[in-house]
């Protein structure tokens, strides 16, 4: 697995910088797992209140190569946070790693919700 990276984005900005990333990594989502809260309404205790935040993803990716991997999106620290937050991007390819892709995945991730962070909308465009 890619050495874990941490960024600060905006934690909202998740799910809309995954595809051009994938895209961009030559990758298809194979399974896409989001990880939620259990909270609870507080006055009382067997109803679920809103739907529960998300704090993590992991997606199942196939490389045009055909090989296995997953990207982890965590975001740290108190759910109550507003963005802009601290998020954790990992990523681990085939059963021996495969880094090239790897830093694609975590590092394409990393720089698009850069673009994102404060903002409505941002042009796409990848560093050379």
């Amino acid at each position: 697995m890619t050495g874990e990276t941490v960024i600060t984005a905006d934690w909202a900005d998740v799910p809309a910088a995954l595809e051009p990333t994938l895209t961009r990594c030559a990758c298809a989502v194979v399974e896409t797992v989001a990880f939620e809260a259990d909270l609870l309404d507080p006055r009382d205790d067997s109803l679920p209140s809103a739907a529960p935040p998300v704090w993590g993803y992991e997606l199942r990716v196939l490389t045009l190569e055909g090989q296995e991997g997953t990207l982890s999106v965590r975001r740290l620290g108190p759910l109550e946070a507003v963005d802009p937050v601290e998020i954790s991007i990992a990523a681990r390819v085939g059963p021996f790693g495969a880094p090239a892709i790897e830093r694609c995945l975590v590092e394409s991730l990393a720089h698009r919700l850069g673009q994102l962070r404060g903002v409505g909308a941002a042009e796409l465009s990848w560093p050379d």
